[in-house]
């Protein structure tokens, strides 16, 4: 009796435990239960393949990752997750492998997707999907001001990089987000011709979220069985057709070129910027890179003396750049007064990191941008004073002064004057005049005619940049003539105007009456010489009787 008892015990516990057996597999299997395979996974990496959930109901995804895996993983016990977090949280413990990872791949040729991708081939498109618990649906949607922003000003805040050694894809991604069950989420990453080069089966991608969630950048891994690797024979054809002159089917790997920043284009407004003045300067940074992607880049900014940070800092960071992409920026400058009129270097410093073979390395560059900087014109010519009038033939002197009000000096001055006077083409050099200057030149102004003279004194001189600029003075004066030809018909038509001249009495006289007059002042003279001699005659006479008496 005790035999039989102690088998029907025996019996029943059997049977329970087959009945809990069967209904821990019906609920892992109905709650998206993850297997985990690969064996000959050398890196440790523990990798999920996930049951084909239906492509309509994207939440049973979800339910596999908060639920089944976790219940799997607790079980099981797994080495690493398939997501590595490299944000800098030295205080938590690295996340699970059910709180994110990558829960499908899908390749798409001609509209249809590929079950299998062979080594060279090139896909339209590949679409990544990626469960994150690590923020919830509510969290995405808040992003950039909420619910009145659109998703593709969200997904500005995500970037992603392939490994390039497996997927070569020379497109930007693209980011879909879903709402899953209990305001989680999942979304999708989408690389649009994208060539499978064979080397490995394994996927990295690299996703860098909002800085404001503290997630920093996660790296993802999956080891893809529906890759086709390289073949030897594959390998051999791919060496024969490389660029390299290297014919060896086996060559040791080369890592990829050091990714490179530069500032690939700058714009400040024009051909160059005026002393005392505000500009904008426009940067465009880019990563020349083809194949790696940067992050953490500080770059600092190191200006000239002549110019001046105008309301912003000399530094700039930037959280990641993609391959061959680039990113703008403006800066606000201030040029001094007293700025030198030559063109100006601004340095530019760049820190940044990359992940080359495997390993994170800290790199450095720098550049040096010029801009040319012109100072304010402000050589002037004084008012030319002429005289009023100048006769002709008879030169006069005029002076012409000149100031450089500027703060630099002026080149190769020289003055000339032109115009219809008596000695046209007069021209002197003056040389260089110092900021705060005075000179001036003389010149000699006559007139070959009388009337009108009209003319022009002419500077000409050079800045600091060779940039040659004349200035005109024009003058006018009246040129008088010492015989000035009358005008008879002003006369006949102003008679009153001129005074008559009064005749002396003498010209009055006519011809006649002067031969009249002389031919009685001959007789009259004649009268006078007889009657002298009569005189003396009669004194000699009386003077004979005088003596005769005695």
């Amino acid at each position: 009796m005790n035999h039989l008892s102690s088998r029907v015990i025996s019996l029943v516990l059997a049977v329970i435990f087959l009945f809990s057996a069967a209904g821990i597999s019906f609920a892992t299997l109905f709650r998206g239960t993850t297997v985990y395979a690969e064996e000959g996974d050398t890196a440790g990496t523990t990798t999920q393949v996930e049951s084909q959930a239906p492509k309509e109901e994207p939440d049973a995804v979800l339910s596999s990752s908060r639920a089944g895996s976790r219940m799997l993983a607790a079980a099981n016990e797994p080495k690493t997750g398939e997501g590595t977090d490299t944000g800098d949280k030295n205080d938590e413990q690295d996340p699970s492998p059910n709180e994110y990872s990558i829960q499908g791949v899908e390749f798409w040729l001609g509209g249809e997707r590929k079950q299998e991708v062979s080594s060279g081939q090139t896909v339209d498109r590949m679409v990544i999907t990626i469960v994150d618990t690590r923020f919830s649906y509510k969290d995405y949607k808040d992003l950039s001001g909420g619910e009145g922003d659109s998703d593709e000003v969200r997904n500005k805040n995500f970037f992603a990089s392939l490994n390039s050694e497996n997927f070569k894809s020379e497109s930007e991604p693209s980011f879909v987000f879903k709402e899953g069950k209990k305001d989680s989420v999942y979304y999708t990453v989408t690389y649009a011709s994208v060539r499978y080069t064979g080397e490995s089966k394994t996927l990295r991608l690299s996703v860098s979220y909002p800085p404001e969630w503290g997630i920093g950048m996660t790296d993802f891994s999956k080891e893809l069985n529906e890759l086709k690797v390289k073949s030897p024979s594959s390998e051999r054809e791919h060496n024969k057709n490389d660029d390299d002159d290297d014919d060896s089917s086996s060559r040791p790997d080369i890592a990829p070129p050091t990714p490179t920043l530069i500032v690939s284009e700058f714009d400040y407004g024009g051909a160059s910027v005026a002393a005392a003045s505000d500009f904008s300067l426009k940067l465009r940074f880019t990563n020349t890179s083809k194949k790696l992607p940067i992050d953490n880049i500080v770059i600092k900014i190191t200006v000239p003396e002549a110019f001046t940070l105008k309301g912003s800092s000399n530094t700039i960071y930037l959280e990641k750049m993609s391959r061959e992409s680039s990113i703008e920026r403006t800066i606000a400058l201030s040029v001094k007064p007293g700025a030198e009129p030559i063109s100006h270097a601004i340095k530019l410093d760049f820190a940044y990191e990359a992940v080359i073979d495997e390993a994170r390395k800290q790199l450095t560059s720098e550049q040096e941008i010029s801009i040319p900087v012109t100072q304010l014109d402000r050589f002037t010519l004084n008012p030319v004073e002429v005289p009023s009038e100048l006769y002709v033939g008879d030169d006069t002197s005029i002076e012409v002064s000149f100031v450089n009000k500027g703060k630099s000096p002026i080149y190769n001055v020289s003055a000339e004057i032109a115009g219809n006077i008596a000695q046209p083409g007069q021209r002197q050099f003056i040389g260089n005049i110092e900021a705060g200057k005075e000179d001036s030149a003389d010149f000699q102004l006559g007139a070959l005619e009388g009337g009108e003279v009209k003319g022009e004194i002419i500077i000409t001189y050079e800045d600091a940049n060779m940039h040659v600029t004349e200035i005109r003075e024009p003058f006018t004066t009246t040129a008088i003539s010492f015989s000035m030809p009358s005008d008879d018909g002003m006369d006949a038509m102003n008679p009153m105007d001129e005074v008559p001249e009064e005749t002396p009495w003498y010209q009055t006289i006519p011809v006649w009456g002067w031969m009249v007059g002389g031919v009685v002042l001959m007789i009259f003279a004649a009268f006078l010489i007889r009657l002298m001699l009569a005189r003396r005659k009669e004194d000699e006479a009386f003077l004979e009787d005088d003596d005769e008496d005695i």
